[in-house]
């Protein structure tokens, strides 16, 4: 009789803490496709395209793609992992970059580019700067961040003056860049077809 109870309390603890476990996971679908945009660094009538979809293990496959840019299209940061594992961790006083944090351990995450066509992969550590620089005109661009579900998004804004805006991605421990659109992600693998 106590091996049959103990046996029915693990049962019921397994299936809570696997509740719990598949919960706290909300930042993506199991088989869901997942589109991202962001205008081409170097080329402003193209825009690079990334479906991005996750397996039941966590891992990941990205499909890359090209197509005209649309009006909406800017160059952007995409970031699909936990909100409660990221920061921003500080802005410089002329807002043109910015530090994101990753505050959980780092070995599932992935910076992605956006306009390489091989998905240049990098493991960005715990900190990712994000800068944006006036490609053309005499003003200034800022880093502008946006919450759009449970995901994270940044951009470059021109300021007056600034008709483009170019965007860098850096590994801050390695120096790694990625210019033009990137996404941090936390997956168990990633796969770039």
């Amino acid at each position: 009789m106590k091996n049959r109870m103990l046996f029915v309390c693990c049962g019921i603890l397994c299936l809570v803490l696997h509740s719990f476990s598949c919960y706290s996971q909300d930042y993506y679908e199991v088989g869901k496709e997942y589109t991202l945009r962001s205008l081409h660094q170097e080329m402003s009538q193209v825009t690079s395209v990334l479906t991005v979809r996750w397996d039941e293990g966590g891992a990941v496959r990205i499909a890359r793609s090209e197509e005209a840019s649309q009006a909406q299209d800017q160059r952007m940061l995409h970031v699909l992992a936990p909100l409660d594992e990221i920061a921003i961790a500080s802005t410089n006083s002329a807002g043109e970059i910015a530090e994101l944090e990753i505050r959980e351990d780092t070995a599932q995450y992935w910076l992605i580019s956006m306009d390489a066509p091989g998905g240049v992969q990098y493991k960005p550590g715990d900190k990712i700067e994000v800068s944006c620089h006036c490609n053309r005109g005499d003003g200034g661009c800022d880093v502008a961040f946006m919450k759009q579900r449970n995901n994270l998004n940044a951009t470059c804004v021109p300021r007056p003056g600034c008709q483009d805006c170019k965007m860098v991605v850096t590994v801050i421990k390695s120096g790694q860049r990625i210019s033009g659109g990137a996404v941090v992600l936390k997956a168990s693998r990633v796969e770039v077809e």
